[in-house]
């Protein structure tokens, strides 16, 4: 696959780059490609919305060895961690409106989550999450 209509993160150069899909990925209200560039291993991520035009090639993807989708986001890949690549667990503590708190409730953030309601209106919401940039904003 080729992607000529691709634009760097600031948007000032159109680049031509021949690209390996390797999956797509929502975050929020964001689509990302993952894919290898030309023949390397290194995984990358391309904001779909960055992509202008893309045409299919005569030659097969490749996929670097041993890769996975799920094991790559696992890791932490779209999480951005802090600290070193293991990615450190904290234990996140947060009162949240019972609203925010029912949602946690349906997708729990991690398997030790514990929500308790306080009283009118606030729960607090106890979890071990790995220490990232999204924790921190």
């Amino acid at each position: 696959m080729s992607a000529p209509g691709h634009r760097n993160a600031r948007a000032t150069e159109r680049c031509e780059s021949e690209i390996n899909p390797l999956g797509l990925v929502v975050r929020g209200n964001l689509v990302y490609l993952v894919c290898t560039f030309r023949d390397y291993e290194d995984v990358r991520q391309i904001p779909i919305h960055r992509i202008r035009d893309a045409k299919l090639l005569e030659k097969d993807a490749t996929r670097p060895r041993a890769f996975g989708l799920d094991q790559y986001i696992a890791r932490g890949a779209f999480q951005y961690l802090n600290g070193d690549v293991t990615g450190k667990t904290i234990k996140l503590k947060v009162i949240l409106d019972r609203g925010a708190s029912a949602h946690l409730a349906e997708t729990p953030l991690s398997s030790d989550q514990t929500i308790k309601n306080l009283n009118e209106g606030e729960a607090p919401v106890t979890a071990s999450v790995q220490d990232t940039q999204q924790v921190e904003w």
